[in-house]
Parts: C-alpha cells; structure tokens; sequence
C-alpha cells in the first residue's frame, strides 16, 4: 500500500483500538492478494505516524526518502536551476496542439495502454532486474487507481495529441500538501513530462507543497527529482505486520 489507508495521528491514542481493526483489515486484503505475505506492507509513514503502527504492534522499517517542494518553485520555474525544464516545456509548448483537461473514464482504457507502452521502453532501457520488477509492480497500481480514480478520490488530467492520450498524471491532496502519486508520458514526446508536471501544479491550488513521493531506489528517478530542487527530503517508513 503506498501511502497509510487513513490520515492518522499521533495524538489519536483514542481510537487505537478502531484504527488497529483497519491495519488489520488492510494486510488482510494484503495476504489475500500477495503470494509472499512477507511483502505486504504499508509504506510512506511519516515521522508523526511511526509511533501509532509501533503501538499496535507492527514492525516498522525505515522506508523512501520523499521529496517535498514548495509549489510556487514548480510553478515558476525561475532562474539557472531551472533553465532546462523551462526550454523542454517552452519546446512542448511551441512545437504541439494538444488538449490538457481532466481524466474521464472514457480515458480508461487509453491511459492503461499507454502505461503498457511506456513500460515497454522503460525495460528495453534499462537492463536491471529490479527495476524490471518494479514495474510489474507499478503496473497493477496504476491499472487500480486509473479504473478506480473517482472511489479513491484522485484528482487526474491527461494531455491529447492528435485525439490519443500521451500522458496522464494522478494526486490528491492532504492539508497544505498536494501528492503527484502517478505520472506517466510518452518518452518519444519531447517536453511533455515537464509540461505535465508543471501545468498540474500550477492548477491545484490552496496547496503550499508538492510531495512526489519517494524513487524506489532508482538512480535516474532520483536524478529526476533533485533536479527539480525539492524544499525538503522527508524520512518515511514501512510497517510491517507482526507474525
């Protein structure tokens, strides 16, 4: 699970009991849907949250580092530091027609194809095993949240070219930090990433940071995300469920 399935607290020693009863349900559904229970975890648990999976009886690790941004700096993108991503969303700009607007069921099947696409050359890329594991995994996240976006009350946009979907790019929000949990374009689209990623920012407002979440160990991914200068890295955590 990649993010808690409530937004707990430190301070909610109250209602331990009922938020146990959810931990527990969850690595229920877990087991039943992993091979290897040993797998099934629950992961970017911030520092505030640790002690509550600790106090019900889970094993927590130390997880992903997340990458926070002050939202402003992703909008703007001023100065040298960002003079590369500026050029690629300039170029974007210039050299496209394109629709950006909201994610719409009607999108769904578009949008699982294109991530099947794009995982196609991501592992002709890159030869590393692990890597090619992930994104098995990330397969059948992203496959779950695209068809289940309203439930899970995700906030989408896609961006259309020549009437098919080139890219996509799903979060959600949380007091004064909006997550960016899925993003996926066409590799072959010069400056549609940055494009994506910066007209998404720029929309949801009433948001002071922009988490991305963490890079799985990825060298290049966390390449990506330094270079966008984040604000803060965050520790987070991965609880476990106690044999």
């Amino acid at each position: 699970m990649p993010i808690p399935p409530v937004l707990c607290q430190a301070n909610q020693s109250e209602n331990t009991r009922d938020f146990q009863k959810i931990i527990s349900t969850v690595f229920s559904i877990m087991d039943h849907l992993n091979n290897n229970k040993t797998i099934s975890r629950i992961e970017n648990i911030d520092e505030h949250q640790k002690g509550l999976f600790l106090s019900i009886g889970n094993k927590v690790k130390p997880g992903e580092t997340e990458y926070l941004y002050l939202r402003e700096d992703l909008i703007n993108l001023k100065g040298d530091p960002y003079k590369s991503k500026r050029a690629m969303y300039n170029y974007f700009i210039k050299n496209h027609s394109f629709n950006y607007e909201p994610f719409h069921k009607s999108f769904t099947v578009e949008c699982i194809k294109l991530y099947e696409a794009w995982k196609i050359k991501r592992s002709n890329k890159f030869i590393d095993p692990f890597y090619h594991a992930l994104l098995e995994d990330s397969s059948s996240a992203h496959r779950r949240a695209i068809k289940h976006f309203y439930s899970l009350k995700l906030s989408g946009r896609v961006v259309r070219i020549n009437d098919k979907v080139e890219g996509y790019i799903f979060g959600f929000g949380r007091g004064n930090v909006s997550y960016v949990l899925l993003e996926v374009t066409n590799p072959d689209i010069k400056g549609l990433s940055q494009f994506i990623f910066r007209e998404f920012c720029r929309e949801i407002e009433g948001y002071t940071f922009i988490n991305t979440l963490g890079d799985s160990g990825l060298e290049n991914l966390r390449n990506v995300k330094l270079s966008y200068r984040p604000f803060k890295l965050i520790p987070s955590y991965s609880a476990y469920e106690n044999a």
